[in-house]
């Protein structure tokens, strides 16, 4: 054998490297293509839009219209709270797409003046939908329009974040909750504000 001629088994290695680097390549140029697919024929807003979809479109723009509410946010909640399930209901009792427990919904119906509605009346997305967005546009007046802060209240309830917001050291330079020391409503808020802004990007 000729000194520096390869031997035939690193001559097979080679080979298997070199396949092994061309299907890489191959492959990287394919999800390169793909990516740009997906950009350029809109395959991405089509599948995001699978993610965040809109669901009783009658019910949440007449009721958001009426409570001055933007659809985009109650389609935030809902989607958050049960995923669009009408019949969800959560281990402290919360109903129905907008998850309202039975004491919050009996405060609603009283002041709405409805008759005639029963506990399992909030599996029915219309009675739902108005309670919830009732409720929800209460609590935005209550804290003057932020978002954050009506959000926070209507998982962690009202009278936590009133307290949580007495205290300077919780809020960021705009006067918006940026500590929330319940762990389940920290995380509840990241998720509806992200839902609330994907539902305006995916929805313009």
């Amino acid at each position: 054998m000729r000194i520096g001629t390869p031997s035939p088994k690193r001559k097979k290695e080679q080979g298997c490297l070199g396949r092994l680097f061309s299907f890489f390549l191959v492959l990287v140029l394919l999800l390169g293509l793909g990516l740009w697919m997906t950009d350029r024929f809109g395959i991405k807003t089509y599948v995001l839009r699978t993610q965040y979809p809109i669901k009783y479109q009658t019910l949440v723009d007449t009721y958001a219209q009426k409570t001055g509410l933007e659809p985009e946010m109650v389609y935030a909640i809902i989607r958050t709270e049960s995923k669009f399930d009408p019949y969800a209901v959560s281990r402290t009792g919360a109903r129905g797409l907008m998850q309202i427990q039975e004491e919050t919904a009996k405060d609603c119906i009283r002041e709405l003046k409805m008759d005639g509605i029963t506990p399992d009346a909030l599996f029915d997305p219309e009675v739902n939908i108005r309670l919830g967005c009732y409720y929800f546009s209460k609590l935005l007046k209550r804290f003057n329009g932020n978002f954050v802060h009506a959000a926070a209240a209507y998982n962690g309830g009202l009278g936590n974040v009133s307290q949580w917001i007495k205290n300077s050291e919780n809020l960021d330079e705009n006067g918006t909750l940026a500590v929330i020391p319940f762990p389940e409503t920290k995380n509840y808020v990241k998720r509806i504000t992200e839902a609330y802004e994907k539902y305006h990007q995916l929805y313009p």
